[in-house]
């Protein structure tokens, strides 16, 4: 799986519907850019997806940041995913309740996402933050490869995006 694709593909495919709660997708990726990582992709996504879902149910007129973060360590590459927001953030019951309760746990696709990441070695977790909203999150270490496929024109992208009503900066 090229992490780096992956993490455009999943900010392109929730940007219309975010966009229908006024919710802003921001979506970045803390590593090397040719680094591809030994996991199932169609479920990875899945489980980004799942903590995007998650937060865009209590999110309205907001902005949730979707992040991975991956370090190579040897022939394995350490992950860490974060999709956070600014809602209102978790009920507390939520937070206490540990996955197989009734709560945040009980969401199938949530549980569905924990079960992979356990297969994996990984955990996943939720917690308010400081001061408003809530991070889903999750950290696994898998194998990693070098993505030896050619990388894919970024410029198709722009035609999706509104570039004149919402212009976008690239600090690098």
């Amino acid at each position: 799986t090229p992490l780096r694709d992956l993490m455009d593909s999943i900010a392109i495919e929730w940007m219309p519907l975010a966009e229908s709660y006024g919710v802003t997708i921001m979506s970045s990726y803390e590593g090397d850019t040719e680094l591809a990582a030994m996991v199932d992709q169609k479920r990875f996504r899945k489980t980004f997806n799942t903590l995007i879902e998650s937060s865009l149910r209590l999110v309205r007129n907001g902005i949730i940041e979707v992040r991975l973060k991956a370090e190579v360590i040897d022939d394995r590459v350490h992950l860490k995913g974060r999709v956070r927001d600014d809602g209102p953030g978790l009920d507390p019951e939520q937070l206490d309740k540990p996955f197989g309760d009734l709560g945040l746990a009980q969401n199938v696709s949530m549980t569905t996402a924990k079960k992979l990441l356990d297969n994996l070695g990984g955990q996943l977790w939720f917690e308010n933050n400081t001061g408003r909203g809530a991070t889903y999150a999750f950290d696994v270490t898998v194998p990693c490869a070098i993505n030896e496929q050619p990388v894919a024109e970024k410029v198709a992208y722009l035609e999706l995006t509104d570039v004149q009503r919402r212009p976008h900066v690239l600090i690098a």
